[in-house]
């Protein structure tokens, strides 16, 4: 496993991504991963409507669920947050996009 993104890395990813969805205001892969960059920079609230937004454009794709309920959870939302992510099982095509949900369900099931 590599090492985390620090700040700097993280914010130029967040440039690169908004150039991105400058060229493509409707690419809910852009929205979401702009979310979780953002997120992790601690601007979860902005964050969080990227993600949502991204759910709009795209509500059948797990991942994307998964990302709001992964925010939802940092702003200390856990009952929206596992909400969220039992919303994304039905959404979930394969067996690891599944366990994925299943992972943030265990753990959200074991801390709250």
């Amino acid at each position: 496993m590599g090492a985390s993104p620090d700040k700097s890395q993280l914010e130029r990813l967040a440039a690169r991504l908004e150039v991105a969805r400058e060229l493509d205001p409707v690419s809910a892969n852009t929205l979401s991963f702009l979310a979780e960059v953002r997120s992790s920079l601690g601007t979860s609230e902005e964050a969080l409507k990227l993600a949502v937004r991204a759910v709009e454009i795209a509500p059948s794709e797990t991942h994307h669920r998964l990302a709001v309920a992964r925010i939802l959870w940092s702003l200390r939302q856990p009952d929206e947050a596992i909400r969220m992510a039992q919303s994304a099982l039905p959404a979930a095509d394969t067996a690891e996009e599944r366990q994925e949900v299943q992972q943030f369900l265990d753990f959200a099931a074991k801390v709250h």
